[in-house]
């Protein structure tokens, strides 16, 4: 069960998700509310629908987690009569404010998972899990939104 890479593969988002949680807690965030607030912190603003087709997620969970973000402040909308899919979701000032904290949660995870190894075995590792995702992705889902470049990581010093 242990060299199952289901097994492996769930087990590390579920110490992810963990790990997220437990740094979040003090701004009352969760890891899906942090997922949506990274796309929106990377992307800009974004309409409901984009969000939801970025993350691959049901839009009404995209809906409730817009409306938790809001309630906490971080995030607000602009609401569009015509068709709620279209409205589009930006960072508040208090948004504003913990993205620089919420994106390096990303750096200190990155740090976790890839101690003590070598960057051009942890480089290597993550282009064949990239290309796994793709062959996954276009097999069930017909695309892959993942580009096909190589992953590239930067020197050990600027990791620091």
């Amino acid at each position: 069960m242990m060299d199952n890479v289901n097994y492996l593969i769930g087990r590390m988002m579920t110490a992810r998700q963990e790990f997220l949680n437990s740094r979040l807690k003090p701004l009352n965030l969760t890891s899906s509310l942090f997922a949506c607030l990274v796309e929106i912190i990377q992307n800009g603003p974004l309409t409901q629908k984009e969000l939801s087709t970025l993350l691959r997620v049901d839009p009404a969970l995209t809906t409730r987690n817009i409306r938790k973000l809001t309630a906490l402040g971080y995030v607000e909308k602009e609401e569009k009569q015509a068709d709620r899919r279209c409205n589009t979701i930006r960072l508040s000032k208090d948004g504003e404010t913990i993205s620089k904290e919420i994106m390096m949660l990303n750096l200190e995870w990155f740090k976790i998972v890839s101690r003590d190894i070598p960057l051009d075995e942890l480089e290597r590792t993550l282009n064949t899990v990239k290309k796994v995702i793709i062959n996954v992705e276009t097999q069930i889902l017909g695309e892959s939104r993942i580009p096909r470049t190589p992953v590239r990581l930067p020197d050990e010093e600027s990791l620091k």
